[in-house]
């Protein structure tokens, strides 16, 4: 069985210092499920567990606040993500998906600090933030879960949008994003 995944996430951190950050990714991955590989996590189909890795694109990255202004920034490359599906079609048909980073992203930030034009330095905005929302216990097979009650049709598998919210380590700020994950069923071709 083969299944497309589009992933579109807005992340937003509000740090302590009154920093904010914004940026979106958008990634998309082709999997193919065979069944029993976690029948014994309640799903009949489901893809290798960490195989599938895709590139997420950046766009929209903002810096605001804190104690600089005149941030510019230079968006990362794509960074690679994997993923992860599985699908159980018996009685009530669900479908849980994990969007784990494989590397943190890397913008380039230059800000003008207490009227001095700063260095360029790189920093992570997304790659933190999806961790403190989604890692319930690091190292689980928990982490980065999103779970998709229901089935909505043939071509549309599943389509779920997530709103979360977390507080950063350490009280450093908190983080909230907006996740739209679709999950589309690909018919094998027929001759």
């Amino acid at each position: 069985m083969t299944f497309e995944v589009s992933f579109f996430s807005t992340l937003t951190i509000h740090a302590a210092d009154d920093l904010r950050q914004t940026i979106t990714g958008v990634g998309r991955v082709t999997l193919e499920l065979a069944p029993g590989l976690m029948q014994d996590a309640g799903y009949d189909f489901a893809s290798p567990p960490g195989l599938v890795r895709a590139p997420v694109v950046w766009s929209n990255v903002s810096i605001s606040g804190g104690s600089c202004t005149n941030y510019r920034v230079v968006p990362s490359p794509p960074t690679k993500f994997a993923f992860w599906l599985g699908i159980d079609t018996r009685a009530q048909p669900k479908a849980a998906l994990v969007v784990s980073p494989d590397g943190a992203e890397t913008h380039i930030v230059q800000a003008t600090c207490q009227g001095r034009s700063g260095i360029p330095a790189g920093m992570s905005i997304f790659t933190p933030g999806w961790i403190a929302l989604y890692s319930l216990d690091p190292g689980s097979d928990e982490e980065f879960k999103i779970e998709m009650p229901g089935a909505t049709g043939r071509a549309i598998f599943a389509q779920q949008e997530v709103t979360r919210k977390a507080t950063l380590p350490s009280g450093q700020g908190r983080v909230e994003a907006r996740t739209v994950i679709v999950v589309t069923h690909k018919p094998p071709k027929q001759d």
